[in-house]
C-alpha cells in the first residue's frame, strides 16, 4: 500500500502542474527564500516547539516580496507528528496573511540510510490586504526521500500540491538539495525549488534553511 502510496505521489499528481509547454507559461523569475528558525526539544516528552522566520525576494532577486513567521507545535509518537502551527506573512503591498494549520507527519524507514516522510496539512488562511479581508481553506500533500550520505550530509528530494476549496489545484513545488549538519545542533538545509503556480508562474528558487536545536534536558 506505501508503495502504491509512493507512485502516486511522484508519478501521477506532479503531472497536474507539468501537463503543460514551456510556451505556456507568461513568467518565470528567480527568487530567494532565507529563512533561519530555532527548535525547542526535549529527549524526555514528545512535545516541541518551532519558531522561525524567512524572507522572500522575487523578481530576479531585486525586489521584497514577504517576509513570514511560524510558531509550531510539535507532539511525536513513534514515526507520527501532529501539530498545530500559526504562520504569519507580511506582504510587499503590506497586506497581512494569517494562517492556522493543522499537520500530520509520518516518517518511515524506506531502505537502508534511507527514509520517506508524508505530510499533510489543512490550513484555514485570513488574508487582508487595501482593507479588504478575505477567508478561506487550503490543503497541502508532500511525500519526500532522505537518503543520509555520511554523518554530515543528508540527501533530501519532496515534491508537495496545494489545493483550495474554491479554484482546486493552485500549485506544486518540487525540492531538491542537502541538508548539512555542522554539529548536533546546527544544520543548513540548501534546497534548489521549482514552484509552479497556476497563475501560470513558474519560480526558480534558492531555498536556505537554518536551523538550531536547543534541548531542554
Amino acid at each position: 500500500m506505501k508503495k502504491i502510496f509512493l507512485i502516486i505521489l511522484f508519478v501521477f499528481i506532479p503531472q497536474i502542474s507539468y501537463c503543460i509547454t514551456e510556451d505556456d507559461i507568461l513568467n518565470q523569475d528567480f527568487v530567494t527564500w532565507t529563512r533561519a528558525g530555532i527548535n525547542l526539544e526535549s529527549k524526555n516528552s514528545p512535545l516541541s516547539f518551532q519558531v522561525d522566520q524567512q524572507l522572500r525576494l522575487n523578481s530576479n532577486i531585486s525586489k521584497f516580496q514577504s517576509v513570514q513567521g511560524r510558531f509550531f507545535g510539535h507532539y511525536k509518537n513513534n514515526n507520527n507528528q501532529f501539530s498545530l502551527a500559526y504562520i504569519i506573512t507580511t506582504l510587499s503591498d503590506l497586506g497581512i496573511n494569517n494562517v492556522f494549520a493543522f499537520q500530520y507527519v509520518n516518517d518511515w524507514e524506506f531502505y537502508k540510510n534511507s527514509n520517506f516522510e508524508t505530510r499533510f496539512r489543512i490550513e484555514k488562511r485570513y488574508q487582508s490586504s487595501e482593507g479588504k479581508s478575505q477567508e478561506s481553506w487550503r490543503g497541502r500533500v508532500r511525500g519526500g526521500f532522505e537518503y543520509i550520505i555520511n554523518n554530515f550530509v543528508k540527501l533530501v528530494i519532496n515534491d508537495e500540491v496545494f489545493f483550495t476549496e474554491n479554484r482546486g489545484f493552485t500549485e506544486n513545488r518540487v525540492q531538491a538539495g542537502f541538508t548539512i549538519s555542522f554539529n548536533k545542533q546546527t544544520s543548513i538545509d540548501l534546497f534548489y525549488q521549482n514552484r509552479f503556480l497556476k497563475l501560470d508562474v513558474l519560480e526558480h528558487t534558492l531555498f536556505t534553511n537554518l536551523n538550531y536545536k536547543i534541548s531542554l534536558d
